[in-house]
């Protein structure tokens, strides 16, 4: 399997906290919705865009009504961040929680992304 996540340190994302485990359990079992004003929230709060600066708000209302637009117009962001420590906890945890037999056979940094190919072990 050939996974490219992001890294939070070299994105646009790099001031917002990494994404715990146990949210990202939460969201599997629950579905994204519960937590998809959150992590709009996180986005205005802590991301700085090269092509705009700051997201623009002064007063709680006019945050509040950034977000509001944000999910409104379905605007793309990362919902979920991570480190390069983060990720490997994920994916050892999804092999030990979801009794996967994979191995991670690579890994590397490539400019903001971190790739790993796992590879199956044993079994089908």
């Amino acid at each position: 399997m050939y996974l490219a996540i992001p890294d939070k340190e070299e994105t646009f994302d790099h001031e917002r906290p990494v994404t715990e485990l146990a949210h990202l359990e939460r969201d599997f079992a629950e579905g994204p919705e519960w937590s998809k004003r959150q992590h709009f929230e996180e986005f205005v709060t802590h991301v700085y865009l090269e092509d705009i600066g700051r997201l623009s708000w002064k007063t709680e209302d006019e945050r509040v009504a950034l977000v509001d637009k944000l999910i409104h117009d379905d605007y793309s962001i990362h919902f979920h961040v991570w480190d390069i420590f983060a990720m490997i906890e994920m994916i050892t945890n999804l092999s030990k929680k979801r009794n996967l037999d994979f191995r991670i056979q690579h890994m590397m940094s490539s400019g903001d992304e971190v790739i790993f190919i796992l590879e199956k072990l044993g079994g089908k």
